[in-house]
């Protein structure tokens, strides 16, 4: 992926879980048609259920709704909540589940924690699905606006399609994604697999954007 300088483009600071999760739920139940959530750990709890809960909400209303887990990080998410997720019309799947194969391709992990919602709106940082972040006052999210909010968004759907990529157990339906919405600051085919611009948000953040504290 070539990297591209990406013009207009927020970043609003979220400290703290009580604000970085509030903010994210929120994002989840005004989306109007995908969201695209990518996380290493998720655990059954009480965090998962809130998050369980809201991404089935979207999905019971028409959001296209894809949620993509580490493999080895979500080990601890239990097979009724898997089940329940399913149900509920979330499509799932999990990046190279631990197996037998080799030693090296199961240290092959997603550590990515991103949220994407419309194509419009991302959010990052240092968040999990496990209860130790209800309350989690020492990490912080990014609150992303602007054209680089496509560079997450491509970053996610080439993970979903990664060959180390698996549907749940008994899970045979096509795992389809959203058609992208349009975009005004980057062509189709940037999501699509074909983008000539890449990647740019982490140097972006490092050199020249727009900080907003967040109240």
């Amino acid at each position: 992926m070539r990297h591209v300088w990406r013009e207009g483009n927020q970043f609003t600071l979220l400290p703290e879980a009580a604000r970085f999760l509030p903010a994210m739920f929120e994002a989840v139940r005004v989306a109007r048609h995908y969201v695209l959530v990518e996380l290493y750990l998720m655990e059954s709890g009480e965090l998962a259920d809130q998050v369980s809960d809201v991404l089935m909400e979207a999905a019971q209303r028409g959001v296209h709704v894809c949620l993509l887990l580490d493999g080895y990080g979500a080990m601890g998410l239990s097979s009724a909540d898997r089940l329940k997720l399913l149900h509920g019309g979330v499509q799932l799947r999990f990046f190279n589940p631990i197996g037998f194969h080799s030693l090296a391709r199961n240290l092959s992990r997603d550590h990515r924690k991103i949220v994407v919602i419309d194509g419009e709106l991302a959010f990052t940082g240092g968040f999990g699905a496990v209860d130790e972040f209800l309350n989690a006052w020492y990490e912080i999210a990014l609150r992303i606006e602007g054209p680089v909010v496509a560079d997450w968004e491509l970053l996610f759907r080439r993970l979903w399609h990664s060959r180390l990529t698996r549907a749940e157990k008994g899970d045979r339906r096509p795992a389809t994604l959203p058609s992208p919405v349009s975009h005004r600051r980057c062509p189709m085919a940037c999501l699509g697999g074909q983008c000539q611009h890449g990647a740019t948000a982490i140097k972006q953040f490092a050199t020249r954007c727009i900080i907003v504290s967040a109240r």
